[in-house]
């Protein structure tokens, strides 16, 4: 049992950190589009592209 329960802290303290990381970007990025003129319309693939770097970081860490 101690075996098998051991690996799994490591995927789950990083499932944890990816996520904080992930609203961490988030939040910096509405704040961020705040400071922003309002007149530019931000597209769905600007967030993508503040977003997806953390995310890739996380995949990269999963794998």
């Amino acid at each position: 049992m101690n075996k098998s329960t051991k690996p799994l802290w490591p995927s789950i303290s990083f499932c944890v950190i990816g996520i904080l990381f992930f609203f961490i970007s988030i939040l910096f990025y509405s704040t961020w589009k705040e400071g922003r003129n309002e007149d530019k319309g931000d597209s769905p693939m600007m967030v993508m592209a503040t977003v997806s770097p953390s995310a890739l970081l996380d995949l990269s860490l999963f794998l």
